[in-house]
């Protein structure tokens, strides 16, 4: 029998799916998709422990980063979607030197210029209303406090005596 040499294992065939807890991976791939500026917490798993892999999203190539998987393969990913990206069809390619390429399509959708974008920022803002109605409060009695004293000092020295 003639022999032959030794071929190193194979890696192990391990799926690719967004890891358990992926707080944005849903949204990425959903029907209404994502927004210009808009930063995503992605978590890939399906990687090898320790592996470098670069995050790249076409049509358009551009880079969103370089990432590490941790010891379980997975790789934890916070990204923003380009200011520059065209409304449309996408690709987000997961990169590794050992595990290859894996694609992610999803859907660009127009920027959020409507006034539902707006609400969320007015509405952090209201619970310091109390607060800075209290405040200019405090300041106006301080205000009147400090004219009222000043104006009985003035008729006190004013007064016969």
């Amino acid at each position: 029998m003639p022999t032959t040499a030794a071929e190193p294992p194979a890696a192990p065939t391990v799926s690719f799916t967004p890891a358990a807890g992926c707080r944005d991976c849903a949204q990425l791939t959903g029907q209404e998709g994502v927004v210009p500026r808009q930063r995503l917490a992605l978590s890939y798993a399906g990687f090898q422990p320790g592996e470098v892999v670069r995050l790249v999203m076409h049509s358009t190539p551009v880079t969103l980063g370089s990432f590490t998987a941790d010891a379980a393969g997975v790789v934890v990913a916070d990204v923003t979607i380009p200011a520059s990206a065209e409304q449309g069809r996408h690709t987000l390619t997961l990169s590794g030197p050992l595990t290859g390429d894996r694609d992610v399509d999803f859907l660009v959708g127009a920027p959020q210029t409507d006034r539902a974008a707006i609400r969320p920022a007015e509405r952090s803002a209201l619970p310091l209303l109390p607060i800075l109605g209290g405040a200019a409060a405090l300041a106006v009695a301080g205000l009147a406090f400090l004219l009222h004293s000043r104006a009985r000092r003035v008729a006190q020295r004013r007064a016969p005596g």
